[in-house]
């Protein structure tokens, strides 16, 4: 009976303080699950690659695949307003010894696209990594009406083993993101007793650094038009094969997310580089902009200031060990971005002396957010503008640019 009060109770609750939702719903356009480990990669890629890694002291009760590695997954949602979240009067539910339910509602939120509802079909049916033969956590996403009309998050974890948490962002594109993020909670255990060293962010030393190269868009997904017939998907993959080529050639070892004109999911791009334990991933894409006159290189990386807190976070003193380690992942991104953004540019004008510098710049971009190394995202130039769509449709150019990112790279692992 009390438990159907405070239902009743929260439904009023909202519709007497959200008139202005009721009115319009928030339409959810895309979900992504970003996964993480190692434990599946012969069976999933094609690719192998022997570790080398100094061994590390095993993470109590924890995959030996996800051994020194804080990220879990990442649960990703783009809605067309800033999404509302309450959590359900039943917040936590012990489902049995360590396993925790907790539930969400995004009220007056609803996927109607054909393309929202497939994503969440094959997110319902993932689950996050395996322990003893159980997943450490699962995400569910349904249509409800009660207490009030909305989606409902369900968040099922073991609560020995997994920590989450919940923020807001702007995307790239100007929509609203919300982000699940899951944390190995015995990695954290582990942190707060003997520090820093059983960490492994994804970017350890080894011998032979590892690089994944992701030529943008793919398939259908052609990316940005521009002049002379000139279309951005040619365009990444072009550079990207030409990249990857120079990379090996100064004794990388590379990974494609795609080597030929095919489609590839962004979170099965972003799980791919996970998976193959790399060192970096470099995303190339090419841009647009509605000014035939704008034109020049962009290099984006993420920062910490563009996320929100959605949810009150419990257990402070583990959630500053993760925002500590985030942090430092950042920063390697940014000067990774730098280091490319300088040498690029430098390389390009070489062929292109007007090649205008619009600098390193702060966004999320849904392959920046889903991996666990250092990242960048290049914007090799505008095909709006007719000079830079000439230049990029050249191989000369292709090259000049794909030298100057594996220079900027290589100068970044020297310091």
């Amino acid at each position: 009976m009390i438990r159907v009060l405070k239902i009743l109770l929260f439904g009023a609750f909202f519709l007497i303080h959200s008139p202005a939702l009721i009115a319009e719903m928030n339409e959810l356009h895309k979900a992504f699950y970003h996964q993480t480990g190692t434990q599946d990669k012969k069976k999933k890629h094609k690719h192998k690659r022997e570790h080398k890694d100094e061994k590390r002291e095993r993470t109590e009760n924890m995959p030996a695949s996800l051994e020194g590695m804080i990220d879990l997954g990442k649960v990703v949602f783009y809605f067309s307003e800033d999404p509302l979240i309450n959590r359900l009067p039943s917040a936590q539910e012990h489902k049995g010894q360590n396993e925790v339910q907790t539930e969400f509602i995004v009220p007056m939120a609803q996927a109607q696209s054909a393309e929202a509802k497939t994503m969440l079909k094959k997110l319902n049916a993932s689950s996050g990594p395996l322990y003893d033969g159980k997943p450490l956590y699962k995400v569910n996403v349904e249509h409800v009406t009660r207490p009030t009309q909305g989606l409902k998050v369900s968040i099922s974890y073991d609560a020995q083993r997994v920590r989450y948490d919940m923020k807001s962002f702007d995307s790239i594109s100007n929509q609203k993101g919300l982000v699940i993020r899951f944390y190995n909670q015995a990695l954290l255990n582990e942190i707060q007793k003997r520090g820093t060293n059983v960490l492994q962010l994804g970017y350890a030393a080894r011998p032979r650094k590892s690089i994944v190269v992701d030529c943008g868009h793919g398939g259908n997904d052609t990316g940005t038009p521009g002049f002379f017939n000139v279309i951005e998907k040619d365009v990444t993959l072009n550079v990207g094969l030409e990249l990857a080529q120079t990379l090996k050639k100064n004794g990388f070892e590379v990974f494609l997310t795609r080597d030929r004109d095919i489609a590839v999911d962004l979170d099965a791009r972003t799980t791919f580089a996970n998976v193959c334990g790399a060192d970096l991933f470099i995303s190339l894409h090419a841009n647009y902009n509605q000014n035939k006159q704008t034109c020049g290189l962009e290099t984006y990386c993420l920062r910490q200031e563009l996320f929100k807190q959605k949810m009150p976070r419990e257990h402070k003193q583990l959630c500053c060990i993760v925002d500590a380690c985030e942090a430092t992942l950042y920063n390697r991104s940014a000067h990774l971005a730098h280091s490319i953004h300088t040498h690029t540019l430098e390389h390009g004008k070489k062929k292109y002396a007007q090649l205008a510098d619009r600098t390193i710049r702060h966004s999320v971009a849904q392959v920046l957010l889903g991996t666990n190394m250092p990242a960048v995202l290049v914007e090799l130039g505008f095909l709006s503008n007719k000079t830079e769509a000439e230049l990029l449709s050249s191989k000369s150019y292709q090259k000049i640019l794909a030298q100057g990112i594996c220079q900027g790279i290589i100068s970044y692992l020297k310091v």
